[in-house]
């Protein structure tokens, strides 16, 4: 059976200063003046938690030490693992306020949007210059209680397909307290993903 896609979240509340600062000898020389040239710390945080996850998940799919691996930066594209790999997988990482996630997969391309919910949003607004029309009357049709949650639904799924790079095959969404999630593949899911919390000292 095909295993389904790594699907890892960390929480950068929890992760202490001082280990994370370990972790920045693990950055390429392009991600090292990437990490450096973000002004806000927060941001900066969720680079190097972001860069380090993808490290750690890609590691469990080769089955290579994590910190011997290299990413490989693309301009006005998101990152590749470098190197000589059968089948390489392929990796998405998205942040949004403390959360930074990871989903990585043996099988193919792999999109993943993460964003925390926010109910005093004027979502309405939002959904007008993000959604096409007929995004937006799907959308409309929700009863008024509904629609903060499927504006999220929606939002995660149109930002995961954009880095997945593709309109056909499938999305799975989830909720993690206020954080709606969604990760696409250009296939069916074998098995859907199923979301683990995730250290930076875990193995």
């Amino acid at each position: 059976m095909t295993a389904p896609p790594l699907l890892w979240l960390a929480d950068a509340r929890a992760l202490d200063d001082e280990i994370l600062a370990g972790f920045v000898a693990w950055l390429g020389p392009g991600e090292h003046a990437r990490y450096q040239a973000f002004a806000r710390p927060l941001r900066r945080r969720q680079f190097l938690i972001g860069r380090i996850l993808a490290r750690q998940a890609l590691g469990r799919l080769t089955g290579r030490a994590a910190d011997s691996l290299c990413l490989l930066e693309q301009a006005g594209a998101a990152p590749v693992l470098a190197g000589q790999h059968p089948l390489p997988p392929r990796f998405s990482i998205s942040h949004s306020g403390p959360w930074v996630g990871c989903a990585a997969s043996a099988q193919g391309p792999v999109g993943l949007d993460i964003e925390v919910i926010d109910p005093g949003r004027d979502v309405g607004a939002l959904a007008e210059q993000a959604f096409d029309a007929a995004e937006y009357a799907c959308w409309m049709r929700e009863p008024p209680a509904q629609r903060v949650p499927a504006f999220y639904r929606l939002w995660t799924e149109k930002e995961a397909r954009f880095k997945l790079q593709a309109e056909s095959g499938e999305c799975v969404h989830m909720l993690h307290g206020d954080l709606a999630v969604a990760v696409c593949q250009d296939r069916p899911f074998a098995a859907p993903p199923r979301l683990e919390l995730r250290s930076l000292a875990d193995s």
